[in-house]
């Protein structure tokens, strides 16, 4: 099911993010076997929407399509070697 609502919103082939030491991010993609980056991010400390527990989010910059403005990844750490990542729209 999360392929095609990937592939609708541009993030087709999608592969990981890089994370960078001064709080941005970047989604990868794999396409015609080269792998590509879109969409930028920055991460901002936040209570997660959904349970409201301490976290990072990561929201998409204004330079990105107008859906990813909408978009937040939440991210958590469960435990030393495991990260939580939470995909979520925040309509206006």
């Amino acid at each position: 099911m999360v392929k095609p609502a990937l592939l609708l919103t541009g993030l087709g082939g999608w592969w990981g993010k890089i994370v960078y030491e001064d709080g941005r991010a970047i989604n990868i993609v794999l396409r015609k076997g080269k792998y590509l980056p879109l969409f930028g991010m920055r991460f901002m400390k936040e209570r997660s929407y959904i349970d409201g527990r301490h976290g990072l989010a990561l929201r998409y910059e204004k330079d990105n399509p107008i859906l990813w403005l909408f978009i937040v990844d939440e991210i958590r750490r469960l435990d030393e070697s495991t990260l939580l990542g939470m995909t979520r729209p925040t309509l206006p």
